[in-house]
């Protein structure tokens, strides 16, 4: 068998649908926001090294917590793509109804948790908000400034 592509099926690959143009068209929005995040995230993180380790160190378990939530309920959702791409390709129109009712139903029931976390968000702000300023507090009175934690 000859597995060397001739000139015309290569170009063929990339114009025709499902080839390289359709994935590339695709993916190159999906590259550029993954790659925008990154780069706003390590600003950030420089920016905050800049201030003191201390307010690295605060920042981490935050961006893990953020990373978690909104990994969670987007990568189940993806799942469901996936059963229902199966579905349809198998013709079996009734299971995939079901299973886009299942990802809409899992993307609808954690919305009243999450609107009922909200005064519970500004109740922890204001608590941590006290604890910072009395520990800035602290630090201006022993002489150090912010950001000198050795």
């Amino acid at each position: 068998m000859n597995f060397v592509p001739n000139r015309h099926q290569t170009s063929r690959q990339v114009i025709e649908a499902g080839g390289y143009a359709e994935v590339l068209r695709v993916a190159v929005p999906l590259i550029v926001s993954t790659a925008s995040r990154t780069i706003a995230l390590f600003v950030a993180r420089m920016f905050l090294s800049w201030y003191g380790q201390p307010s690295v160190a605060a920042a981490m378990p935050g961006r893990i917590t953020y990373f978690t939530v909104c990994s969670l309920l987007p990568g189940v959702a993806q799942y469901v793509n996936t059963v229902v791409a199966q579905h349809h390709a198998a013709g079996d129109k009734p299971a995939c109804a079901r299973a886009v009712w299942l990802g809409v139903l899992f993307a609808a029931l954690p919305a009243p948790l999450i609107l009922a976390s909200i005064p519970l968000g500004a109740v922890l702000w204001l608590l941590f908000q006290s604890r910072h300023w009395e520990t800035m507090h602290m630090v201006s009175q022993d002489g150090r400034g912010a950001g000198q934690y050795d």
